[in-house]
């Protein structure tokens, strides 16, 4: 009996590696399946023309799909032959060739796997950890179950990428800032992190209207451990935080009143 299969994404579809039916077989459609017989080994590599609409192959590929749909694959012939979830190294070796020249596949990494069966990044914020729920938006400690922070106090920085709030490292919560203090409490920390995106982008593949495709990957490859950036309180960086703060409750209360005696 075959054990725990290889994953490779074509394109933008994951399938299983089936090696003793010489097939890839679609994870979320078994009957999907591309036979390892329709590639054309080209230069050291086996080559498809792939049809993301139909999820297969595009017929027939070598004339080019007048549509322009069509989507060149390139796969090391190795990836057909040989296991390759106990060879990490190999398998990161070949992930990083694919990236560098734009390929269209990418193979699951044990990380990514893990995070589809369940599994949830973990933040790191000095020596407290929290591991992320993106359908809640909440960081919960790993090992308070009472410490919970919800991601509507972390203010977008505007880079797609990149997000801060005020953690404090005594009660391990979230902090508000005000103009009167001049200095900041040592435990009150500014505290840079990921966004959703790039802190879970295979959770953001799964609660929004995204597909974990090669291009997506490549730019937001998943970890499984992550450390959040400890920013320098300066006197600029408090006044930024205190205005900040204001435009969030002035939106708060904004939207507060707005919706007050609304019945639900």
């Amino acid at each position: 009996m075959e054990g725990p299969r290889d994953q490779i994404t074509l394109y933008d579809t994951l399938f299983d590696i089936v090696r003793h039916r010489e097939e890839f077989a679609e994870v979320e459609n078994r009957r999907n399946t591309i036979s390892f017989h329709a590639f054309q080994e080209i230069k050291g590599h086996m080559v498809i023309g792939y049809d993301p609409d139909t999820r297969n192959v595009s017929i027939p590929w070598q004339q080019g799909n007048p549509d322009g749909y069509e989507k060149i694959v390139k796969i090391p012939k190795i990836v057909f032959n040989a296991r390759l979830d106990k060879s990490p190294g190999l398998l990161d070796s070949l992930n990083e060739v694919a990236i560098k020249e734009n390929k269209l596949f990418q193979l699951l990494d044990k990380q990514t796997k893990e995070r589809i069966d369940g599994k949830r990044p973990t933040l790191l914020i000095g020596d407290d950890a929290f591991t992320f729920w993106i359908e809640a938006k909440e960081l919960r400690h790993e090992h308070l179950p009472s410490v919970i922070i919800n991601t509507r106090y972390f203010h977008d920085l505007g880079d797609h990428r990149h997000c801060e709030f005020v953690y404090d490292s005594q009660n391990r919560r979230e902090a508000k800032i005000s103009a009167e203090m001049e200095t900041m409490p040592k435990h009150y920390l500014l505290v840079r992190l990921p966004n959703q995106t790039v802190l879970d982008p295979v959770g953001d593949t799964q609660f929004y209207p995204r597909k974990l495709s090669t291009a997506f990957t490549t730019r937001f490859p998943y970890k499984e451990r992550v450390n959040a950036e400890i920013v320098p309180w300066t006197a600029q960086k408090i006044v930024e935080v205190v205005l900040r703060n204001r435009r969030m409750e002035l939106r708060e209360n904004a939207f507060g009143l707005k919706h007050k005696g609304r019945k639900i």
